[in-house]
């Protein structure tokens, strides 16, 4: 029962934002959900983009079920993310223990550039993370709303709610080889902490057309302040977010199983078969704001 409570509480009770610069790399604590298991791993969290904007990447523990604190950050770690061409961008620890930010403000990440993340403990461990390339990101041609309708199977009945409304838009994706995207949805300011506000997808089935997507997940009011992030992410880390929500999703049921690990991308060196929780993103993105108005 321990273990269920506490995982359960992972998106809607204990999840809070790790990077908030300007509403614009905003994260779930990702050691979080996996608090019940007793080993204690190392947690790594960031992302580079082509936008200019402050990057950060955290590091810190994952915690054991009996432990009533959060998991413990790690200072003093020299961190830097690499370019294949072999520029590096440092980052250096803030006044928040364990969170390092890029010490060159202008610095950011190039369209088809393939970046890597490495750190470094101060025994001399080195990990480092897979290379990913910095793909180009469709722009977001439409952003419009609809009226919720919702069905209800138990009553065999569908739900007309006129003061509310889902959010939809509408962008052209790149033909050719396969795409993973994803979307953030930020509400008066506010990211979503609801395990379904993970919004995947990959263009298998629209691979070069104009695709529709709807935040169903999320219910908005007339007047709300919106702003959509649409990324296009490699396919590691579009299958780490997929099982990361998956186990999210069913976290608290009856009939749950035990959570697994969920290794990203990143590795030690020294000891590949340690299991490091996190994915370092590269991403192309893109963003659409406005106004909720009534359809």
């Amino acid at each position: 029962m321990l273990i269920k409570n506490t995982l359960f509480s992972f998106f809607y009770k204990s999840l809070f934002l790790i990077f908030c610069h300007f509403l614009f790399s905003c994260e779930p604590k990702i050691e979080n959900i996996f608090s019940g298991q007793d080993d204690v791993n190392l947690v790594v969290e960031g992302e580079i983009n082509n936008l200019s904007e402050p990057y950060s990447i955290k590091i810190s523990l994952s915690n054991a079920i009996n432990s009533p604190d959060p998991g413990q950050t790690i200072s003093g770690l020299q961190i830097f993310v690499e370019e294949q061409a072999g520029d590096k961008v440092y980052f250096e620890e803030t006044a928040e223990k364990g969170v390092y930010a890029t010490n060159d403000t202008t610095f950011q990440g190039s369209v088809s550039g393939i970046y890597h993340l490495n750190i470094e403990s101060k025994s001399g461990e080195m990990y480092q993370s897979t290379p990913q390339i910095l793909k180009n990101v469709p722009s977001i041609d439409t952003l419009y709303y609809r009226t919720v309708v919702r069905f209800f199977p138990d009553i065999d009945s569908i739900g007309f709610y006129e003061d509310k409304f889902f959010a939809s838009i509408q962008f052209k994706d790149q033909p050719g080889e396969s795409e993973y995207y994803r979307w953030k949805l930020f509400v008066n300011g506010k990211y979503s902490e609801k395990a379904e506000s993970i919004y995947l997808e990959n263009d298998q089935l629209f691979n070069g057309k104009l695709k529709t997507i709807v935040f169903s997940s999320d219910t908005l009011e007339e007047n709300d302040e919106i702003i959509i992030q649409q990324f296009s992410i490699s396919k590691s880390s579009y299958e780490f977010w997929s099982l990361l929500k998956t186990q999210a999703t069913n976290l608290g049921t009856p009939f749950s199983p035990p959570p697994a690990l969920i290794e990203g991308n990143i590795q030690n060196l020294q000891n590949p078969d340690e299991i490091i929780i996190g994915h370092f993103d590269v991403n192309g993105k893109t963003f659409i704001e406005g106004r909720v108005i009534k359809p």
